[in-house]
């Protein structure tokens, strides 16, 4: 071979050579981003309803990243990245101490300087709150609807001062509930009550405050009966609910009591059903009881979990939420809060100063003053529990609404009902 051609042969190596490497660079620019990610944990029951929650959570990262580039962290701007875990805590039979493990699972893994969503059942958060209070994280709970979490953070302000919860109280969910039964007492004469409760801490909790509650106001509580988590049968309860005469009957449940619907107007019990239960309120309900919830009023634990004409936020939320996964949320608790407690967490770095120590973070979500898809946020120094009530403007708002034609139409509270309790048929 010539001088010349093996000069030629080695120069087009190098070049070919040189191409490769461009282009394994090019390929390689995307998947490896500039700066690492701020972290926040989003650990629910991802094999239930429950995995609205992260999905909600992601959402509002994609928002934040897509709008802003992320949020800047020590003058360096940083995308946000949503992490999972499976703490199995609506499934019958898990241990409490596997919801906790897996907290601490995520924790050690990610790092993450917060965390959102969590637990429902309220033993599972209260086993999470104390477990992990020493790795002096920002958590914002968006599940669990009990007055524990501010009882706990009201008896050890230094012990639980990272902890936060934007879902309502069992007094938040009761009074509403109360409320919208002072509707059907007014409007359609009903004035006695059975209760059917899950056999959970929430629900057990609720039930004597609902019903001294409805007592005070001329309600006559006619019985009730207690159902064990993971229950499929509900034909003795309902029984009991029709023997009693009771005109409604107020239900306690959490995500596993969808046939109840279906047993409950087989069995053409003359009352209506009140209460709250994630299968017979999701916006799916309709079509999976074949109509069976017609009637029936459900309570929604916050706005956003169930799009409210009166407050566009949530409609913009629902129909985003849809856009990115194809399908609606189907749980009624913990997703709009679970959206915008990332939020909560971006403003409160923000107002930190592009910081992300924990103490300041925790002094900034004291001092939020924010209006999210629920409602206006405010976080009470002692008790660090998001401040629930009937106006949007001032408040975070629950929502109770009855299955109509197909479609759930909010009825309270007024200042965003879109229509009126109706009467059983």
């Amino acid at each position: 071979m010539s001088a010349r051609n093996k000069f030629a042969n080695c120069f087009t190596i190098a070049v070919a050579a040189l191409l490769l490497l461009s282009v394994a660079a090019c390929a390689k620019t995307p998947t490896e981003p500039s700066t690492p990610p701020i972290i926040i944990g989003a650990p629910c029951a991802l094999g239930t309803i429950a995995k609205d929650m992260s999905r909600a959570a992601m959402l509002a990262a994609d928002e934040i990243n897509a709008k802003e580039g992320g949020v800047v962290v020590d003058g360096v701007k940083r995308p946000i990245k949503i992490v999972t875990a499976d703490t199995r805590d609506l499934e019958a039979g898990i241990p409490i101490q596997d919801v906790v493990l897996a907290y601490k699972d995520l924790i050690a893994k990610h790092k993450p300087i917060a965390l959102v969503a969590g637990p429902i059942r309220t033993e599972a958060q209260m086993a999470v709150m104390q477990n992990i209070a020493e790795d002096r994280i920002i958590c914002i709970f968006g599940g669990g609807v009990n007055l524990a979490f501010s009882r706990n953070v009201f008896a050890d302000q230094k012990k639980f001062k990272y902890m936060f919860k934007n879902s309502p109280t069992n007094v938040d969910l009761a009074m509403d509930l109360v409320k919208a039964m002072e509707q059907i007492q007014s409007k359609l004469g009903y004035n006695t009550v059975f209760f059917l409760v899950e056999d959970v801490d929430f629900a057990k909790a609720a039930e004597p405050v609902v019903a001294s509650l409805l007592e005070q106001r001329g309600w006559e509580v006619k019985g009730s009966v207690h159902t064990p988590l993971g229950m499929t049968d509900y034909s003795a309860a309902l029984l009991k609910f029709k023997e009693s005469g009771a005109q409604v009957g107020f239900y306690i449940y959490s995500s596993e009591a969808a046939p109840l619907a279906k047993q409950y107007t087989a069995m053409r019990i003359p009352a209506m059903l009140v209460g709250v239960c994630d299968p017979l309120g999701g916006p799916g309900a309709w079509e999976a009881t074949q109509g069976a919830v017609k009637g029936m009023v459900n309570y929604i634990s916050g706005a956003g979990n169930i799009a409210v004409p009166k407050m566009p936020k949530t409609v913009e939320f629902q129909n985003n939420y849809k856009k990115k996964f194809k399908e609606l949320p189907q749980i009624t608790l913990g997703c709009s809060q679970s959206y915008d407690a990332v939020y909560l967490i971006v403003d409160a770095i923000n107002r930190a100063g592009g910081s992300t120590d924990p103490d300041k973070l925790a002094d900034a979500l004291v001092a939020t003053n924010y209006a999210g898809v629920l409602g206006q946020y405010k976080f009470p120094a002692d008790r660090h529990q998001a401040t629930y009530g009937d106006n949007p403007a001032n408040f975070l708002v629950g929502v109770a609404f009855q299955w109509q034609d197909g479609k759930r139409v909010p009825v309270f509270p007024e200042s965003i009902a879109d229509g009126t309790i109706q009467p059983i048929k």
